[in-house]
């Protein structure tokens, strides 16, 4: 047997091209390698046309995946909020420290022009209930003394047309100075257009207070 060497191969990339551990390959352009060096530590590799390898190291997106649309303060007897982003596939809404001037309520909150359908169920001293009603599963009694509350709301593709609307609902809530309750909801309609705005309504007359945070999420 012959012992040499074993021949290049023509065109092959060479070995030198890397020079550090964590090294890449990246074309410049057609058939033309180059090094792309290593990021910093937790940094991703991310596209990005206006480099020469087409490809950069960068810090993460942000976690959490929600970004705020809008935050509003409850006035009223009916408080809409309208031209909500359509840029999002699920909506989150949280209410915060809800009360009324006049005398004690009922917040009721649903989406304008849908015909929908809620149901509901809260438990109270021992004791739960159900309802039913055509809000967006929150039914709850206001005492105009107390505003430890708060109310989440999940819509998931709100914002996508030609597909039923549903949403869940729940919170705790203050009827009295003296109690408190958890209640919890669903939601739905027939409509397929997207939601766009959401009311809120007082039957007590009108909000004191109320503040209304809006988030979308993909």
């Amino acid at each position: 047997m012959t012992v040499g060497r074993i021949p290049s191969i023509e065109g092959g990339i060479q070995p030198t091209l890397l020079d550090a551990k964590g090294d890449l390959i990246a074309a410049v352009a057609a058939d033309t390698p180059a090094r792309l060096a290593v990021g910093a530590n937790d940094t991703v590799l991310t596209a990005d046309s206006t480099t020469a390898t087409g490809l950069k190291w960068a810090s993460p997106a942000a976690g959490g995946g929600m970004t705020l649309l809008s935050t509003s303060t409850l006035t009223g007897s009916n408080f809409t909020i309208s031209s909500i982003s359509s840029a999002y596939k699920d909506l989150y809404i949280s209410v915060t420290g809800v009360t009324n001037n006049t005398a004690n309520g009922v917040l009721n909150i649903f989406v304008p022009g849908l015909t929908q359908f809620g149901f509901g169920r809260q438990w109270e001293g021992g004791s739960d209930t159900n309802y039913s009603s055509g809000d967006m599963g929150v039914n709850e009694a206001m005492n105009r003394s107390v505003a430890e509350n708060h109310i989440a709301i999940y819509i998931p593709r709100y914002s996508i047309t030609g597909i039923a609307k549903v949403a869940e609902s729940f919170g705790t809530f203050r009827s009295d100075p003296n109690n408190s309750f958890l209640f919890f909801g669903s939601w739905g309609t027939e409509d397929t257009a997207a939601i766009s705005s959401i009311r809120f309504n007082n039957t007590g007359g009108t909000f004191s207070a109320g503040t209304v945070r809006i988030y979308g999420a993909n």
